[in-house]
């Protein structure tokens, strides 16, 4: 039998119906993730598409993404699995996972991204665990403070560029 078809009703109602399946043999996720390409910022990622595609150095990062976006996706996919295993996974930065589930998606304009849901080890659960409990967990593991911009400028950099949403057309 042929798979579904991407985007499709029927696609979605698999996918919704995977995770619904792992959500009740081994229970609810700790964490859900977004992880996105952002490909206009990425000096890696024209350096690869100059490279694969052999574009003059004259075009623009965004010229780049708009002419070869398939190539984008690929070097998308490869640092992405390499940040997952390596960092997620191997090193534990948010736990040891126990279980995942992991969506590529696009957005409207192509760009990818990847949803994530992680079930850590030993993670207490809401509405079933002390809030407390949770709460200590939340607090050990996600921080909502933006870096003082003269002591880490850096820091503050990159949080302010690429941590904090900027609704557009699409929010609405």
């Amino acid at each position: 039998m042929l798979a579904p078809i991407w985007g499709t009703n029927r696609y979605w109602l698999l996918v919704k119906g995977e995770v619904k399946a792992m959500i009740a043999e081994y229970g609810s996720r700790t964490l859900f993730l977004t992880l996105c390409c952002a490909e206009y910022n990425s000096a890696d990622i024209a350096q690869y598409l100059r490279k694969v595609n052999n574009a003059p150095q004259s075009y623009s990062i965004s010229r780049l993404c708009t002419e070869y976006p398939v190539s984008v996706s690929r070097q998308f996919s490869y640092k992405f699995k390499d940040f997952f295993n390596i960092v997620i996974l191997q090193r534990g930065v948010l736990g040891k996972v126990e279980q995942y589930y992991v969506k590529k998606e696009y957005q409207m304009c192509g760009a990818p991204h990847y949803h994530i849901l992680l079930r850590i080890e030993n993670a207490p659960v809401v509405g079933i665990d002390r809030p407390e409990e949770v709460c200590s967990v939340i607090q050990d593991r996600i921080t909502c403070h933006i870096p003082d911009s003269n002591t880490s400028p850096n820091l503050n950099f990159l949080v302010t560029k690429y941590q904090m949403h900027k609704c557009s057309k699409y929010c609405k």
